[in-house]
């Protein structure tokens, strides 16, 4: 157990980027569309609140600003804002630019103020767009007079993905644009792969100029141009895009992992209906693969693919694609977050019976996969006997090695054994929620390692799966900066050097008592 102490200067920043034309009618200039100006609401936060997890593309966000103003005015739903935090004091707040009337330009960003704030963008949180702005009156305690609080709250860049309904104009369809995804998919640069699937499916939905060519623009009316992003807001990130301001023109948005995994596309049409997200998620393989949006930790703004990284066993056993999956905590590849002592607030972890899976299969629901090419179910009878069926059973498109039509039986065995693997020792390992003091480093997908400091917790990896990031002023002026995380698949150091698990050993030193089967 550590007995030093640190010092903390917790700041926040948040500036919000208003459309100088909230209101617009009919056809305008893409310019004028993406003008906006931002103010810096910093000195009137009470309390702020970020949320993000794995399990949806789209963190969600709140702020609640003392009553100094009617803030319905100055804040407005569609706009986009930028959410800092630190715990080291190293994030500027402007002084309060007060003015005599309530002008929109009360806290104006200028030029100077962009440049500012793209110094600091490695302790960026949260890049939102506003959807509400509250008013909530009350009658105060004290005095029994009225009062009245204003809360902003909305969703990350991830709602992009979730908001985003692919559309055709199907009263002039434009032929064009079938004929450049077809002979796109059929002859993609990058092969059909997922990953490549992806990406080509990405631009077709956000970013269509990327691939028709440009005598061909009209066929863009066939896809909604969508998300257009405030112009001062790219500047403050130090994004250059050259082309249109459009959230699918961010260069270098895909951190993607190559895979061996693909597929056969039998109708480019079925990638081009419904929501994005869905369709994007609907040929990432899953559970074979993560596919999330967050932002990098230089505060820039990624979408992620990759296998999923919890690889333990080394890979004998799965060779086809062993080579592409990292192992868990394996610092080449992931940006290990190393914490001590004096970073942890509290803990509440345990291992889940629920997770106690015994039999694991891949179902695959392609026409060009056949009975015999299936993997039968691979199972643990003593388990079942003794716990009941616990199964973890996913559906797939296919699995075929690149330049094949046919699925690839090895390949389809390599799946059900890595299965088998992230879900095996579910119940061994530990999960739940650790509150530490706020870390820029925090994402969702990261690794976190506790050194020997740190009680209970020592020489232990965790896989953040959620994080909540909590900033609060009180009325003294004192403040706060913490977050909650999301974690799982907690394990020993010690179990990471080993070839393999032992089933029924615990990857956690166990000190007490009890039926650890």
């Amino acid at each position: 157990m550590s007995n030093t102490t640190i010092s903390l200067n917790p700041k926040c920043r948040i500036v919000v980027f208003n459309w100088l034309r909230p209101e617009l009618d009919g056809e305008e200039a893409t310019s004028t569309i993406a003008e906006s100006e931002g103010i810096d609401v910093s000195s009137y936060l009470k309390e702020v609140s970020f949320n993000k997890t794995l399990r949806s593309p789209s963190g969600t966000f709140s702020f609640s600003l003392a009553n100094d103003r009617d803030w319905k005015q100055f804040i407005r739903p569609g706009a986009w804002c930028l959410i800092y935090m630190c715990n080291d004091g190293a994030i500027d707040i402007p002084r309060i630019k007060h003015s005599d009337s309530q002008e929109k330009n009360f806290l104006s960003i200028q030029q100077s103020d962009l440049r500012d704030l793209a110094d600091i963008r490695p302790y960026l949180r949260c890049i939102g767009y506003i959807e509400t702005v509250r008013a909530k009156g009350f009658i105060g305690e004290e005095r029994g007079e009225f009062d009245v609080d204003y809360t902003v709250s909305g969703r990350d860049f991830g709602s992009i993905y979730e908001t985003t309904e692919i559309y055709h104009n199907r009263v002039q369809f434009d032929q064009t644009l079938l004929l450049s995804a077809g002979a796109f998919i059929k002859n993609p640069p990058e092969g059909k792969t997922v990953d490549g699937l992806l990406k080509l499916l990405h631009d077709l939905i956000f970013a269509p100029s990327k691939i028709i060519k440009k005598d061909d623009l009209k066929s863009l009316n066939s896809v909604a141009t969508q998300w257009l992003l405030p112009s001062p807001m790219l500047k403050a990130l130090e994004i250059n895009i050259t082309d249109e301001p459009y959230y699918g023109n961010i260069p270098d948005l895909f951190k993607f992992t190559p895979s061996k995994c693909s597929f056969p596309v039998e109708n480019p049409l079925a990638l081009l209906n419904g929501i994005a997200w869905e369709r994007l998620k609907a040929h990432s393989i899953e559970p074979f693969h993560e596919l999330f949006p967050e932002l990098d930790k230089t505060g820039y703004p990624k979408l992620h693919f990759r296998p999923i990284p919890w690889r333990i066993t080394e890979g004998a056993e799965y060779p086809n694609i062993s080579q592409t999956i990292p192992k868990f905590a394996d610092p080449n590849f992931f940006n290990i977050i190393e914490l001590s002592a004096e970073d942890v607030i509290g803990f509440d972890l345990g291992e889940d019976d629920h997770a106690r899976y015994n039999l694991f299969w891949a179902i695959i629901k392609s026409y060009q996969i056949t009975v015999e090419n299936s993997q039968a179910p691979t199972l643990n009878q003593s388990s079942i006997k003794r716990h009941g069926l616990r199964s973890m059973i996913t559906e797939i498109n296919a699995l075929i090695t690149l330049g094949s039509e046919k699925a690839d039986p090895q390949l389809i065995v390599d799946y059900n054994n890595l299965l088998q693997e992230y879900y095996k020792y579910s119940h061994l390992f530990e999960s739940g929620s650790i509150d530490i003091i706020g870390n820029n480093s925090i994402r969702v997908g990261e690794i976190i390692h506790f050194d020997s400091s740190t009680a209970y917790n020592e020489d232990k990896y965790f896989y953040i799966e959620g994080y909540q990031d909590t900033f609060t002023l009180d009325d003294k002026g004192a403040s706060s900066w913490v977050q909650s995380l999301t974690v799982t698949r907690g394990v020993s150091g010690d179990y990471l050097t080993q070839n393999k698990f032992d089933s029924f050993e615990r990857t956690t030193d166990y000190k007490f008592n009890g039926d650890i089967t």
